[in-house]
């Protein structure tokens, strides 16, 4: 029965480590991607916690750390119950229970993490602490079940003829790990280091512009003196700039001394000037529908369905969708309807238009605008060399 338990919290741990490897990468290096399944809320976001600075070990995604260890432990308890020489199953099955308690520490310390430094948990996550936990029962009752083997006879088992494929595994394993982190990340990652250097150092000697985010979507209300401010300029119907939204909220929110505004750029000349043409206003509408929705309520979950619906999105199923995220519906349409609300939005605009945004997104760090701003390695650049 213990066997059983073993195999089957196993195949579920490599399946939800599996996919949080994933998200990290698309999220990470990919073009934004989707969110991940596991975002309930603030308090309950996975790719909080899969892109925090303590995501990663050697450049490496602990999540691929994790899949790997369990791949390893796995291999070596299949060897330590199907080999026939009683004397070297008990001494794998050994080695299999440090294994698996070293994983369980390392869950541990994770878990702690995420509480004490985030302030956010991730679901996939937990499940995944828990499951090595209940690998780690299964494992210890499995070796109740045989005659023990001291830690040191196993050890030197390692050495031994019989437990060189063992030894070799365990070694291979860190190098494999890191080897195949570095090579997904190359495969995924669109920009080589000295393109990142580069506009690295184009930012610092970028012209420093001061920014009123009076009204605008503000993402942390309660930080104060961030280390690190970003301002974007957006349009809700640009596609860079939907593929761009998570990669940018995910990394503030990953990064406690990290603060993002969001301010529209619609690129429409009905409400704002720096276009020279007119459009359908659909633009503009969809600007005054996030604003008057984070007016009333402080929540970005209208702004991230526009995003999420991109060139679907119906004018009129809006004010539905804003009383659904808490806004009133009557407050909602007098805000849309308000002129005051286009002023507001044609003076993001124009901040825009007087900093020099000729596209959107539009990304600005500390003041100064920031090539590739919507790549989390250019940001990580900026992040770290302040």
């Amino acid at each position: 029965m213990a066997i059983r338990i073993f195999f089957a919290s196993q195949i579920l741990a490599l399946i939800d480590l599996g996919y949080l490897t994933f998200k990290h990468l698309e999220l990470k290096f990919g073009q934004g991607g989707s969110k991940s399944l596991c975002n309930i809320n603030e308090g309950l976001n996975c790719d909080v916690v899969n892109l925090s600075p303590y995501s990663t070990l050697l450049g490496t995604p602990l999540a691929l750390w994790g899949f790997l260890a369990n791949v390893v432990l796995t291999v070596v308890f299949i060897n330590a119950i199907s080999t026939s020489d009683e004397s070297s199953s008990q001494k794998l099955r050994k080695l299999s229970l440090v294994g698996a308690l070293l994983i369980a520490i390392v869950s541990v310390a994770m878990g702690t993490i995420s509480a004490l430094s985030l302030g956010t948990f991730c679901l996939f996550c937990i499940f995944a602490y828990i499951l090595s936990f209940i690998s780690l029962g299964a494992i210890y009752k499995s070796n109740q079940t045989s005659n023990d083997s001291s830690l040191i006879k196993s050890i030197q088992y390692l050495f031994q003829p019989a437990g060189k494929t063992t030894l070799i595994l365990i070694v291979l394993f860190p190098l494999v790990s890191w080897g195949l982190g570095r090579a997904l990340i190359h495969k995924m990652n669109p920009l080589n280091k000295s393109l990142i250097e580069a506009n690295l150092n184009d930012w610092k000697m970028s012209h420093k512009i001061e920014f009123n985010t009076d009204g605008a979507l503000k993402l942390k209300s309660d930080l104060k003196n961030p280390k690190m401010t970003i301002v974007e300029f957006a349009d809700f119907q640009c596609i860079h700039c939907k593929n761009a939204s998570p990669i940018l909220h995910n990394f503030a929110l990953s990064h406690p001394e990290v603060q993002f505004y969001f301010l529209s750029f619609p690129l429409d000349g009905i409400c704002n000037e720096a276009i020279n043409r007119s459009g359908d206003g659909k633009s503009c509408k969809m600007a005054y529908a996030a604003h008057c929705s984070f007016k009333e309520t402080g929540s970005w979950k209208l702004h991230d369905w526009l995003f999420e619906q991109f060139t679907s999105t119906k004018i009129s199923e809006i004010p539905k969708k804003a009383e659904d995220f808490g806004s009133s519906i009557d407050s909602f349409k007098a805000c849309m309807n308000d002129p005051a609300t286009k002023e507001f939005i044609s003076s993001q605009a124009k901040q825009g238009k007087d900093a020099g945004v000729a596209g959107t997104p539009a990304i600005y760090v500390n003041g100064k605008l920031l090539n590739y701003g919507h790549s989390w390695q250019v940001l990580e650049a900026v992040y770290k060399s302040l």
